[in-house]
């Protein structure tokens, strides 16, 4: 095992610890819901009876099933209709078994990309690392209690990012269907291999559309979808001035930080508030430059840039965006995908970097933020920033955004 991976599971081991310390102690002697301070509640929507499991409803998949047999068309849809279409196959099923079935499939998804790095590792370090990562991680556990699809989409990027040095049209169809479930991913082809670049680009852009257009036939014109949707979309991102700090995106961790250091200060906070958008292409800019321009040579630096930029980009990014860490410490762990000439200084960051992101333990201290996701994104910035080369070489390598 190299030791930045031993670095990662002792850091993870602890915060694992402090987690469950902090869980008992507030719940047993202060008799506080700990569960909303990551972002999961017991009673999560108000439906009928008959689709719950005591008083939760796993409302993003319910949302979804509901739509299937109705006119996805109207204002309150967000979700694409290639989306939609594979949740309408669950409803084959009876409800509670269909859900059963999906949850297990979501489950599968989220954790496999570990299962597959850890194919040649002892069973006793693959179970540890498993648990650890997978079963005990904000990844699994929030995408379990939303019933949310972009639960595929570890196991489509672990395979896309170990296939598409040798197979780019299948990397593409597989990005491909995952910005045809959620639109989002279309983010990484800004952090493809420039010799794959366009190729891959388009093979991802035109199956996206076609899953999409096919299957929007099932329900309503696809014209009329891209208007209510961008409409529904718009109404959706929107940035609460007060802060949110179960929101991980870029702009909203910025917001609650300024919340932070100027409470009571209404201007900036509405002026990030009012230019999310803004803030996200600024972020975009620079991870962008960041991966085609970095000091840093490491095959785990594209994934890690462009999978983090996933979850920043977006103005609304709820807890099961920190996904892509189950990614990345799947690809850190295979060690076919990051070869013999490692950098154990840049992977030790990496780690600190993706668990602090993904941890459970949110002490709620220094309201409105989440510290640790707050700390990990504060330290990719300076990272950013630190590895950069403005030097005359830019001009030369200015081809890589061409």
């Amino acid at each position: 095992m190299k030791k930045s991976q031993e670095i990662g599971i002792v850091i993870q081991c602890l915060l694992v610890v402090f987690f469950f310390i902090h869980f008992l102690v507030l719940s047993w002697y202060f008799e506080v819901d700990y569960a909303p301070r990551i972002s999961w509640i017991s009673k999560d929507g108000e439906f009928s009876d008959i689709y719950s499991f005591g008083n939760h409803f796993f409302s993003d998949y319910l949302q979804i099933w509901l739509l299937s047999d109705q006119d996805i068309s109207n204002g309150f849809n967000i979700y694409p209709p290639f989306a939609i279409a594979c949740i309408k196959f669950f409803t084959l099923f009876p409800y509670k078994l269909g859900l059963i079935l999906y949850l297990v499939l979501l489950s599968i998804g989220v954790l496999l990309p570990l299962i597959l790095a850890l194919r040649e590792s002892t069973f006793a370090e693959s179970l540890q690392i498993l648990v650890l990562f997978g079963v005990f991680s904000v990844p699994l556990i929030s995408v379990l209690d939303r019933g949310n699809l972009i639960g595929v989409l570890p196991i489509l990027f672990y395979l896309i990012l170990t296939q598409i040095n040798s197979k780019d049209i299948f990397g593409g169809l597989l990005l491909g269907i995952a910005s045809a479930i959620k639109i989002y991913p279309l983010i990484y082809l800004i952090f493809l291999p420039k010799r794959k670049r366009f190729r891959i680009s388009a093979v991802t852009i035109s199956s996206a559309l076609l899953f999409n257009f096919a299957t929007s036939f099932f329900w309503e014109s696809p014209f009329k979808l891209v208007k209510t949707l961008s409409a529904a979309q718009r109404d959706f991102m929107h940035l609460n001035p007060s802060g949110d700090p179960m929101n991980f995106s870029g702009a909203s961790i910025i917001l609650n930080l300024n919340n932070l250091m100027n409470p009571g200060n209404r201007v900036y906070s509405e002026f990030i508030s009012n230019n999310a958008s803004l803030f996200g292409l600024t972020l975009l800019i620079i991870l962008a430059l960041a991966a085609n321009f970095s000091r840093i040579k490491n095959p785990i630096l594209r994934p890690f840039l462009g999978l983090y930029a996933l979850q920043l980009i977006p103005t609304i990014s709820y807890t099961y965006t920190r996904w892509w860490g189950i990614v990345v410490i799947a690809l850190l762990l295979n060690d076919k995908f990051m070869g013999t000439q490692r950098d154990k200084k840049f992977e030790t960051f990496v780690w600190v970097v993706v668990i602090s992101n993904m941890a459970l333990l949110n002490p709620g201290v220094f309201k409105p933020i989440a510290i640790l996701p707050s700390i990990s994104f504060l330290g990719l910035i300076i990272f950013c920033f630190l590895n950069i080369k403005f030097d005359v070489s830019l001009r030369k390598k200015s081809a890589a955004f061409n």
